[in-house]
Parts: C-alpha cells; sequence; structure tokens
C-alpha cells in the first residue's frame, strides 16, 4: 500500500517515545510526549482560530485536539500539518533547553535543535518469513560475534588454466567458484582452527570434524546458504554438480531444511557481478566467512627482476622496485588475481590465523593445475 509521509506530531510522537524495561517507565515516556503533542495542538489551534467546544472562553477540549489531529492526516491540511510540527519542535526544544545541564553547553553557547521535515511517499514491502529469519541471524551476529577482516589478492592463473584443460581434454565445464570451494575445502583441513565456532555455553572453540561448506545463494526469497557436505573428499566436479543442483533448488524454493542447517564454514562471492572486493557478515554460529571478488588481470614482475631492481632494508627485508626502474618483456607477465576476504570470529581465531588460512588458501590455488577433476 503506498501512502503520504506528512510531519506531523504523531510521527514525532511515535520517535520520541522509547520503549522501558517496565510498564510503568514506558507510560511515564508516553504520557511526556503525549502533553507535547497536545500542547503543540492547542498552540496550533489558537493560531488558526478554529471554532472550539468551549465557545468563547476559548476552552480546548479532547474532541478539539482529535478534530485537528484528523484534519492535519489530510493530505489537503498542509498549513495546519506545517503549523502543528513547528509549535511541536518549539515548545519540545523549549523543554529541552530548559532542563538541560550546564555541562550540555559548549562556550557558554546552546545546542539547537535542527527539525528535518520529510514529505514524500513510501511503499510498505512486507518481508517473507525466510527474509525475517535472514535479517534476524545476521543482526544477532554483527552485535554478538567480534568481527574482524583480512584481506589478500590471490593468484587465480592456475585456475584458469585448469579450466581451459578440462573442457578441451574432457568436455568438461568447471567454473571458478567450483575452484574456490575445492581451494578452501584443502585449506581448512591445512588450517583447523579456521574450521571451527565458538560455543557460548562452554566458553570454547569447537573445531568441526567434516568440512561442510555453505555457499551463498541468491534466492527469490533472499540470500539462502545451501551446503556441499564433505567437500574436502570431493572432487572439483562432484563440488561443482551439488552446488548446481543446490542453486537450482534455492531458486525454485525447494530446498529441504537438512540441506541448510549445519555447515562449518561459508563462502559467498560477489565475482560474477564484477565486484572488486567486500567484506561478509559471518553466518552464525560459524566461526569464518570467505568474500570473493571477480577475478581481473594484472602485470606482475617476476622475482628475479625484483630482485634486481631491489635493495636490502636493515631487517633484510627486500624493499619494492624503484620507480624508475626498467624492466624488459619477460620480466613481466600477467597474472589473473582476485580478492579474498576473510571475516573471522575474534573469539575462536585471531587474524594472525586469517593470515595462515589465506595463504594455504592461495598456495592451493597456485596449484590449481593438480585439481583432481
Amino acid at each position: 500500500m503506498r501512502r503520504r509521509i506528512w510531519p506531523s506530531a504523531l510521527r514525532l510522537l511515535k520517535e520520541k517515545t522509547l520503549v522501558k524495561s517496565s510498564p510503568s517507565e514506558q507510560s511515564s515516556s508516553s504520557s511526556e510526549s503525549l502533553n507535547l503533542l497536545v500542547d503543540a495542538v492547542v498552540a496550533s489551534l489558537k493560531d488558526t482560530g478554529a471554532p472550539s467546544s468551549g465557545g468563547s472562553r476559548r476552552v480546548i477540549a479532547r474532541e478539539d485536539v482529535m478534530r485537528f489531529l484528523s484534519s492535519s492526516s489530510s493530505s489537503s491540511s498542509n498549513t495546519n500539518n506545517d503549523r502543528l510540527i513547528e509549535n511541536y519542535a518549539r515548545i519540545d526544544g523549549t523543554k529541552d533547553a530548559s532542563t538541560s545541564s550546564s555541562s550540555d553547553d559548549i562556550g557558554g553557547n546552546e545546542r539547537k535543535k535542527k527539525v528535518v521535515v520529510v514529505n514524500s511517499e513510501f511503499e510498505d514491502v512486507p518481508n517473507s518469513a525466510i527474509r525475517k529469519v535472514i535479517a534476524s541471524r545476521l543482526l544477532a551476529s554483527k552485535r554478538a560475534q567480534p568481527h574482524s577482516y583480512v584481506t589478500m589478492d590471490v593468484d587465480a592463473s592456475g585456475v584458469d588454466r585448469f579450466r581451459k584443460k578440462a573442457m578441451q581434454e574432457h568436455e568438461t565445464k568447471v567454473s571458478v567458484n567450483d575452484c574456490i570451494l575445492y581451494a578452501a575445502s584443502k585449506a581448512l583441513r591445512r588450517v583447523r582452527k579456521v574450521n571451527s565456532r565458538y560455543d557460548e555455553k562452554l566458553g570454547k572453540r569447537m573445531e568441526f570434524d567434516t568440512v561442510d561448506i555453505s555457499v551463498a545463494v541468491a534466492a527469490p526469497t533472499g540470500l539462502v546458504t545451501p551446503i556441499v557436505f564433505n567437500a574436502d573428499n570431493k572432487s572439483v566436479s562432484e563440488i561443482g554438480q551439488d552446488v548446481r543442483r543446490l542453486a537450482g533448488k534455492a531458486k525454485d524454493g525447494k530446498l529441504k531444511p537438512s540441506e541448510m542447517i549445519g555447515g562449518s564454514f561459508t563462502i559467498s562471492n560477489l565475482g560474477m557481478f564484477s565486484v572488486d572486493s567486500f567484506q561478509a557478515i559471518q553466518n552464525p554460529p560459524q566461526g569464518a566467512i570467505l568474500a570473493v571478488g571477480r577475478g581481473t588481470e594484472r602485470v606482475v614482475i617476476s622475482k628475479s627482476a625484483r630482485s634486481d631492481s631491489s635493495s636490502n632494508d636493515d631487517d633484510g627485508n627486500v624493499d619494492k622496485p624503484a620507480t624508475d626502474a626498467v624492466f624488459s618483456e619477460d620480466q613481466l607477465s600477467t597474472q589473473l588475481s582476485i580478492s579474498a576476504t576473510l571475516s573471522i570470529d575474534n573469539r575462536c581465531m585471531d587474524e594472525a590465523d586469517a593470515s595462515e588460512w589465506l595463504e594455504a588458501f592461495a598456495d592451493e590455488m597456485r596449484k590449481a593445475e593438480d585439481f583432481v577433476l
């Protein structure tokens, strides 16, 4: 249903009425805001000179207040509408100024309140049941799980060669996402701490025995995360078959709870949308999620060329090549690179663990030509 937002004291009343922990506190807050609203209506009625139930004595009755509010809610009553919000803001501002402490003043000047009047249209769009669940879970994740993010550029040139070889020699179509899942599953076996979750009741990190990777899929009802179970024991083709089957069921709304409940790690890939990089919110109760951006071609300098044109610092580390260094064509090459960002729960792992896992993931990706098809 489409309706008009009118800048009225009723809307301000809703904004100022806080939800308290007890009914008595809630009633007190509501009464205070209601008094401000009535005062604003009374002032507006006096400004307009509208007839009152009290006749010539100008006694403002309850019926007068309700009548004025009803007329102000009409889209054709902009004058009453504007007068009402001005009086509300003036009365509310005066009250705040009279009750504020001297500590609220900066340099002896009182803070001035700004009233933002919104007058536009909006459309109510009801959330689906699954959308509500997603919102609730992700909000809980951001509130309860201390997020930390580590990003690394990963060489995906081997993945590109592996895909071409699979098509040429076996006529098998392999996606980049299939290879990412395969490499991630091997890295999770190498760095087990990342394949874990935090148990709040026990106050311990719980490492999963199996590598079950949740895959973020955009469905008509919202984002869902079906699971590729035992991913580390599957070939690239088997992983690809599972992903396509699950993605199809997700788009048709036919996923079973057993296909979505569980999982030890999540991968969200937005590379197909030309997204360079992003940070994903953890999928509770899992301890980590990998966010993958698109692949980009980059010019890289060979290690020997970098060594020849660089100098060592006091710690023995090799500095970057000088900006005026000149390289030959055989010292330069192109590399397909993707950005990988690991979001972790700091309660069960730290940034060093995330870095170790990303190194293992990058190593697996570099060895993509050895993947089991």
